[in-house]
């Protein structure tokens, strides 16, 4: 899926990456706690990110030294609209940033989750591309999302059987059906809200 190229600008990219953490991500259920984080002022930063693959990383290096030290960011999703189109680039990329978080001293502290329009799980079903499971990943643009692993420990301890959340969202994301999921992730490109009900 591709976003139209007027639209390509920092503020849209903003826009279109909010609108898809309000509506698959939090309406959806997929994580059962982005809500709050959506909903506290600050607490969520959107970063467009631009560059070489070595200034991407080292942007990633920077903003995990300051999430160390600014600890009212809770969570950052690092965007890379003009990079990493093609899955397999972004997968290459994913690894080489999470050699960044190992090699630097951030493992216990941060993890890093993985977003992409053409997200696919190794073991998606009906195919690599008509499983509609892929959609709990599925994001408008390529992004790192950077947590912290305390934020995950404190929200998962009052959250019912958190184990059981992968398989609900895969079963869910099926039931939904890859039409309405697709349709849904389209209509965050736009402001308009009519989009079809899950």
């Amino acid at each position: 899926m591709t976003s139209p190229q007027a639209t390509l600008t920092d503020a849209s990219i903003e826009a279109s990456t909010r609108r898809w953490v309000k509506r698959m991500v939090v309406d959806l259920g997929f994580c059962p706690f982005a809500a709050r984080v959506l909903n506290q002022p600050g607490a969520l930063l959107i970063n467009i990110v631009r560059g070489s693959e070595r200034q991407r990383l080292q942007w990633l290096l920077e903003r995990l030294h300051e999430l160390r030290v600014d600890q009212t960011t809770e969570t950052v999703l690092m965007v890379m609209p003009a990079d990493l189109a093609a899955f397999e680039d972004f997968l290459d990329f994913a690894s080489l940033a999470e050699a960044v978080l190992e090699s630097h001293g951030f493992s216990g502290e941060f993890q890093i989750a993985t977003f992409h329009p053409d997200y696919c799980f190794a073991d998606s079903s009906n195919g690599a591309v008509g499983d509609a499971a892929n959609y709990t990943n599925r994001s408008p643009y390529p992004a790192l999302h950077i947590l912290r692993e305390q934020s995950i420990s404190d929200a998962l301890e009052n959250f019912a059987d958190p184990e059981k959340i992968p398989q609900r969202n895969i079963s869910y994301a099926r039931n939904i059906g890859i039409e309405k999921l697709a349709q849904r992730l389209e209509s965050c490109f736009d402001d308009d809200s009519r989009i079809a009900k899950p």
